[in-house]
C-alpha cells in the first residue's frame, strides 16, 4: 500500500548483464532439461529485455521490447514472426464455428487521411532462397489504387511472378472489367481483354494484343507497330 506504484510480484536482480532477470518456473523433474519456463529474459540490459514462454530450454512465443511478437521463433523482426522447421508449417487457421452465411476473413485497410491516388493497400508476398542464399521474391499479389476520388474510385489487382530474374506483373484485373497478361507496365508486349482495352496506349507502343469493344479506339498509335487489334470499332481513333 501507499502512493507511487501499485501492488504487484516484482522480480530483482541487481547483477549487470544477467541473462534471466526473473521469471514464473515451471518444473516437472529436477532436470533442467525437462523445465517448463514463462518469464522475462534480459540480455545485457532492459532495453533488450523480452518476455519468453520456453519448454525444455525452448522458445515457443518472445515478445520483444519492441512489441515485436514471435511463435516458434525468439528475436521476431516483424510484428508477427512465425517460424517452424517441419514440413507444410507454420500454418495459420481463422475459424468460424457458427452457423453463418459469411465465415472469416482477412482486412487489409490504409486509414490514413490523405490517400492518394496508385497507393496500394495490401500485398502478400511469396519469398524464398535461391541458389546463392539470397532471400528472392518470387510472387507477389496487390492492390493498386488507381483513382482515389469520391465516386468515381478505380483499383486494379496486379498478380507478379518472377522470370529470368525480373519480377513483374503478369496478370492484372482492372475495376473497369479489363484483363491483362504480360503486363509490363511500358506500354509494349501486352495482351488486354475489355472495353477500351489499351484504348490510351502511348505513341511506339509495340507487341501488343487487345480485344474488345473500342479497343486502341483513342489512343496516340502513332508509330506504334506489331500490335493485333479485335473488336468492334477497334483503333478507332488512330
Amino acid at each position: 500500500s501507499g502512493t507511487g506504484a501499485s501492488g504487484g510480484i516484482a522480480f530483482s536482480n541487481q547483477h549487470e548483464n544477467t541473462f534471466r532477470k526473473g521469471g514464473i518456473y515451471f518444473n516437472r523433474t529436477e532436470s533442467s532439461a525437462n523445465r517448463g519456463y514463462i518469464g522475462i529474459a534480459v540480455d545485457g540490459n532492459d532495453s533488450s529485455s523480452n518476455v519468453d514462454a520456453d519448454w525444455t530450454g525452448n522458445t515457443k512465443m518472445a515478445i520483444t521490447y519492441e512489441g515485436l511478437v514471435g511463435i516458434g521463433e525468439s528475436s521476431p523482426d516483424e510484428m508477427l514472426h512465425l517460424t517452424s522447421a517441419t514440413s507444410q508449417k507454420p500454418v495459420i487457421k481463422i475459424e468460424n464455428s457458427g452457423d453463418v452465411t459469411n465465415g472469416s476473413g482477412i482486412t487489409f485497410l490504409n486509414s490514413t487521411t490523405s490517400e492518394g491516388d496508385d497507393d496500394i493497400s495490401g500485398t502478400i508476398r511469396f519469398k524464398g532462397m535461391n541458389d546463392a542464399s539470397e532471400e528472392t521474391e518470387y510472387a507477389t499479389i496487390y492492390v493498386k489504387h488507381e483513382d482515389v476520388s469520391d465516386g468515381t474510385e478505380d483499383a486494379d489487382i496486379h498478380f507478379r511472378a518472377i522470370g529470368a530474374g525480373s519480377l513483374a506483373s503478369r496478370l492484372v484485373l482492372g475495376g473497369n472489367s479489363r484483363i491483362s497478361l504480360s503486363n509490363n507496365d511500358l506500354g509494349s508486349e501486352n495482351t488486354v481483354f475489355g472495353k477500351f482495352a489499351l484504348d490510351n496506349d502511348e505513341s511506339g507502343s509495340n507487341y501488343n494484343v487487345a480485344m474488345g469493344s473500342s479497343a486502341m479506339g483513342s489512343g496516340t498509335l502513332n508509330d506504334a507497330t506489331y500490335n493485333t487489334v479485335i473488336g468492334a470499332e477497334a483503333m478507332s481513333g488512330g
